[in-house]
Formats: C-alpha cells, sequence, structure tokens
C-alpha cells in the first residue's frame, strides 16, 4: 500500500470517478481495434478476452521466473511468454489507434447536469479508466491552467493502455513512461484520503477494475475523517454500491438514475 502520510492534504472537495457507460458508444472503437481477435464483437467477449490474456501472461511470467528443470520447458515457456508479449502489444496498440481515429468518444449528456448540480462551487478532481479523453471536456481554464486535473488510471490512447484487470506494476511488463501511471495511481489515492465526497458515474466497480479497487482500498484506509456521502450515478446503482462497500466499507451511499438526475432530491452534507 503506497504511504502517504508525510504528503500534505490536498484540498480536494470531491472526486469524480468516471467509467465507459459515461461515454457514448465507448465499447465501438474498442471492439474495433479487437478486430478478429474476439468470435463475437461485444463488451462482455472482449472483457472475457482481457481477462484471459493478463492471466496468461503473469502465469507465463511466474513459470520463466522458476527454475525448470527441462531445457525443453524452459524454451516453451520463454517462447509462449514472448507471444503473449507480442500480443498484448499489438492489441494495446490497435485499440489506441481505433481510440484516436474515432470521431465520438464523448461523455453523455448527463455531463453538464453532474458538473451544474454535484460539483458547482466544489473543489473537484477527475479519475477515469476510460482510454479516450473524453473526461477532459469537464475541464476549464483557471488562472491560464486546466481545471480539474484528469488522472486515467487505466492511461489513454496518448501514454498507453492497461488492459482491464491490470494494474501498473505488472511484472511482465515494462513501461517508458511508468512515471505517468505512478502518478496517476498516487494522485487518485491522495484523493481518496482527502476528499469529503466520491462521485462513481458510469462505473460497474465489476472484478475486472482491479487497480481502481486497489487505489480505492489505499486511500479509504488512509482517511483520518469519514466521508460525507457518496454518489453512484448509474441506471442500475444497487450493484454497484454492493461492489463499492468490498473496497470503501460501510459509508453513506446515496444511488441515482442518470434520468432522475434533474428531479432527484441530492443530500448534502453538514459542512
Amino acid at each position: 500500500m503506497l504511504d502517504l502520510s508525510g504528503l500534505p492534504n490536498t484540498g480536494v472537495d470531491t472526486v469524480l470517478f468516471i467509467g465507459a457507460g459515461a461515454v457514448e458508444d465507448s465499447w465501438d472503437p474498442v471492439l474495433n481495434g479487437l478486430g478478429n481477435r474476439i468470435p463475437e464483437s461485444n463488451a462482455d467477449t472482449a472483457n472475457v478476452y482481457f481477462a484471459s490474456l493478463v492471466h496468461r501472461l503473469r502465469w507465463l511470467h511466474m513459470m520463466n521466473e522458476r527454475q525448470v528443470q527441462s531445457v525443453q520447458a524452459r524454451q516453451i515457456y520463454a517462447d509462449a511468454l514472448t507471444e503473449a508479449k507480442a500480443e498484448w502489444t499489438a492489441v494495446t496498440g490497435d485499440i489506441a489507434k481505433s481510440i484516436k481515429a474515432w470521431h465520438g468518444n464523448k461523455l453523455r449528456g448527463e455531463a453538464e447536469i453532474i458538473k451544474e448540480r454535484l460539483l458547482s462551487n466544489r473543489r473537484f478532481e477527475i479519475v477515469t479508466t476510460n482510454w479516450d479523453l473524453s473526461a477532459s471536456t469537464l475541464q476549464c481554464n483557471l488562472d491560464g491552467d486546466k481545471f480539474p486535473t484528469v488522472d486515467p488510471i487505466h492511461g489513454n490512447y496518448c501514454v498507453g493502455l492497461l488492459l482491464p484487470g491490470e494494474v501498473v506494476d505488472e511484472p511482465y511488463r515494462r513501461w517508458d513512461n511508468l512515471g505517468e501511471f505512478s502518478q496517476s495511481a498516487q494522485s487518485t489515492v491522495l484523493h481518496v484520503r482527502d476528499c469529503r465526497r466520491m462521485i462513481f458515474w458510469g462505473l460497474s466497480v465489476s472484478p475486472l477494475d482491479a487497480e481502481l479497487g486497489v487505489l480505492l482500498r489505499a486511500g479509504i484506509r488512509q482517511r483520518s475523517f469519514p466521508v460525507d456521502e457518496i454518489v453512484v450515478v448509474n441506471p442500475a446503482f444497487d450493484p454497484v454500491i454492493r461492489n463499492l462497500r468490498v473496497h470503501l466499507g460501510i459509508q453513506r451511499y446515496f444511488g441515482i438514475a442518470p434520468s432522475q438526475l434533474l428531479y432527484v432530491a441530492i443530500p448534502e452534507a453538514e459542512r
């Protein structure tokens, strides 16, 4: 776990976590980049492929680290790992190119409502698990700087991609720009440690959100005061809240369906 005890409070009031459900047609460029690597072009099949590839890379790396007696077996494992790494490089590269060339990658219509009703007059930061740059549309120029900052914890098509289920320091992979990924991870933990409020929009917090879960748990365990409230914006928010409890424990959760953002009374914690 990241030890952040020596770092000062960030002063962030709210952290907005954004997932694929917040972006229009978010899976289209991903499936386009996958091409014929999967038998059926849908998100569920793609996630099976991603999870299998990540597990294969971890297992083959472990087998290559062991002192396998057979020379022939060592060579088989070495060749298989080389092949899997090449596949990882190719698929992440193809997806990145597809997203970069895509004409969509726009936040859903409720973005402005969320900004007005949930983020207005608050100092907020953004954490996204998406590979596109759509979250940056919530930024505005403040004193010459873009505000708020955006931490892409799964990377993006500019700096490289983490596949669903991967974490920053996978032993089989080496980054030239590891510092950028590590900075996003540390920044996210700091925000979770210090913020008063969290908002999760378009995230399922599924088993594939491994990196997100690690960072949430690391931040929540270093807090010195309770979270005022955790707001989940999702058409089916109950399962998301159940999943969040695994990482964040018993907190004050509040679920909102996107269609109800304009009408539902949003509780404000005592300030």
